[in-house]
């Protein structure tokens, strides 16, 4: 029940193991491992679970990953090293997958593919098929957490709990729903994040919140010159083998940035001023050159050995 195991199972052969805290944190397996029935517990309440594989795993027997998921109680199944895939391998039975997100998995094994509901892919995935991308649209007035019942499929539609964006999604501001302040509620994936939708363009202020959360962005931003952006964690651009367009209306961005584009690019699409700790360059390309355009940041940080590169 601890909410942040790190199990290091040394590549040796387990039975049944559980995870079964339902708070919010990370469960951490090292070890190319082998299990019979893995299971981990699903989120008691909005948020995410996190599960970072270190290592293969192979399952023999079923694999569960969470049984009580809903669209905006998730769990995300990933890498430990953005870009680095983790195989596992399934020889027995998945359970029902509903609401979880994958990055750098591939899915393998007598299984097949793996299918199922809402599911969220961050990139760099093989076998596993994910819900087609959609494009959804802010629709609730007042201060709202994203994870409120405020996305609709359409612009003015009605909104519904279950379409909520994935990191494959498009989420759309326009005048729609007359937002005051959008509070992100905890370490969501999205896609494109947008203000306008060519027709219904935004141009009524509102406050997009990111708190002490670190955002993590797998499309392009467009924000507009009337918006307050407003957040104390870090922006993490996930762009694995994408270009991502980060247009900033000039409006200056307060949080931290880290381009984390393994094969990828970050491109500029005006010129930008974060006003954050620092703008980190991890991986991937830095791409000033598209429309000759500036960066004007505290620190500049591209402290590693990884593959990167400014344009």
């Amino acid at each position: 029940s601890n909410s942040t195991p790190n199990f290091i199972g040394g590549g040796l052969t387990f039975y049944n193991v559980t995870f079964s805290s339902a708070a919010s944190g990370t469960t951490t397996i090292n070890g190319a491992n082998t299990f019979n029935n893995l299971t981990q517990t699903s989120r008691s309440a909005t948020g995410q679970r996190i599960v970072d594989l270190g290592d293969n795993q192979t399952v023999s027997g079923t694999l569960t990953l969470g049984a009580a998921n809903t669209a905006i109680r998730r769990i995300h199944v990933n890498s430990t090293v953005i870009g680095t895939q983790r195989t596992i391998t399934l020889n027995g039975t998945l359970a029902t997958l509903t609401d979880v997100d994958f990055r750098d998995i591939v899915a393998a094994g007598t299984a097949g593919t793996w299918t199922g509901t809402r599911i969220g892919n961050g990139l760099n995935n093989s076998g596993i098929t994910f819900t087609v991308a959609k494009t959804v649209y802010w629709n609730l007035a007042g201060s709202q957490n994203w994870s409120a019942t405020g996305w609709a499929t359409t612009n003015n539609g009605a909104p519904a709990a279950n379409n909520f964006p994935l990191a494959q999604d498009t989420a759309v501001f326009t005048e729609a729903g007359a937002a005051g302040t959008v509070t992100w509620d905890a370490q969501w994936w999205v896609g494109n994040i947008q203000m306008a939708d060519g027709v219904s363009n935004r141009t009524t202020a509102f406050t997009l919140a990111t708190s002490t959360f670190n955002p993590r962005i797998y499309g392009s931003v467009a924000l507009f010159s009337n918006l307050t952006l407003t957040g104390t964690g870090t922006l993490n651009m996930f762009g694995y083998g994408v270009t991502q367009i980060f247009t900033s209306a000039g409006i200056p961005i307060p949080q931290s940035i880290t381009v984390q584009a393994v094969t990828g690019t970050f491109q500029l699409a005006d010129n930008l001023t974060n006003t954050g700790t620092a703008f980190t360059l991890t991986a991937g390309t830095l791409d000033l050159s598209s429309g000759n355009r500036t960066l004007t940041c505290v620190i500049f940080s591209s402290n590693n050995s990884n593959t990167r590169s400014i344009s």
